[in-house]
């Protein structure tokens, strides 16, 4: 089993209103539960957020693969250190099946709703799986909103390095995020057709990217259904330093715990209930009525 989903209650005896799903990208399992930034435990453990569980998505993956020689270890290339491990790693397609197959869990189903929130390759497997859902069942009723990080939509400029060293090395994820990749490309058709559907305009996705991001620039960070007022936010520091929250005037704990506590009020509206006061240019989940044609 490639990709695993492991939920973490706030209340080991009580099941929350929403779960807060976090996928990493690729070659980074430790991004979400970290040491130095230990996004589980401070969600958990953020009185603000009662209601809120986190789920922790993992899986099989590695900057880079070995396909000749028979070596694990990281090497330097150019500002870049990258893993290498032997053997092969799933697809981000088939991720993005595996975690349907995942979300199906019998344990999630008191959830009203569920967040998905991916840095970079992460990003990309859950809105791949988003867009196979509305693609085949036309209906995500189960998430609540979809947050990504610095995510290669339009390809990442480190894939580039694939191309330096596929005689010693093949890797699906690498070959996925290249610019102009099949996967890229099919999933920015899916996400092009589905841009306006309702079911997407409700979950309200918010697209974010570092300002000093020289791996996935803001134009990779927003698909191309959106433009870069309309569905990106910038937040300070590179592809990596954006998570950290413990950054003086750091904004991204803020962003998350806000959009967080939107969906958790939506949960807590009675049914038929009208929003009061939107306002339009912070239009959240919790703020807007189901159906609406929304533009953040």
């Amino acid at each position: 089993m490639s990709l695993v989903l492991t939920p973490y209650k706030r209340n080991p005896t009580h099941t929350g209103k929403v779960l807060a799903v976090f996928i990493h990208g690729l070659g980074a399992p430790d991004t979400w539960v970290s040491a130095a930034l230990d996004w589980k435990t401070k969600i958990l453990q953020d009185s603000l957020l009662e209601g809120i569980d986190v789920g922790i998505v993992t899986y099989d993956t590695a900057h880079l693969v070995s396909g000749i020689f028979k070596f694990s270890g990281q090497i330097q290339l150019g500002k870049h250190k990258l893993t290498i491990d032997e053997g092969k790693f799933s697809n981000i397609a088939d991720l993005a099946h595996e975690l349907q197959r995942e979300m199906g869990q019998r344990s999630l189903r008191p959830y009203k709703k569920i967040v998905l929130i991916g840095h970079s390759m992460g990003g990309l497997i859950g809105l791949h799986y988003i867009l196979q859902e509305l693609e085949h069942k036309d209906s995500i009723s189960s998430i609540g909103g979809f947050i990504s990080l610095a995510t290669p939509y339009n390809g990442a400029d480190l894939a580039n390095f694939h191309k330096l060293i596929k005689i010693i090395q093949s890797h699906t994820q690498i070959s996925d995020l290249s610019p102009n990749s099949e996967f890229l490309d099919s999933t920015s058709r899916l996400f092009n057709k589905y841009a306006q559907f309702p079911g997407i305009q409700e979950i309200d996705p918010r697209f974010y990217f570092g300002k000093a991001d020289t791996i996935v620039t803001r134009g990779s960070a927003i698909p191309q259904a959106f433009s870069i007022w309309k569905g990106g936010l910038p937040l300070d520091g590179d592809h990596g330093s954006i998570l950290d929250f413990t950054k003086p005037n750091s904004t991204v704990y803020r962003e998350i715990q806000d959009y967080l506590l939107d969906v958790l009020d939506l949960c807590e509206e009675p049914t038929g209930a009208s929003p009061q006061n939107v306002d339009s240019h912070q239009a959240t989940p919790a703020t807007i009525e189901r159906g609406t044609n929304l533009n953040p």
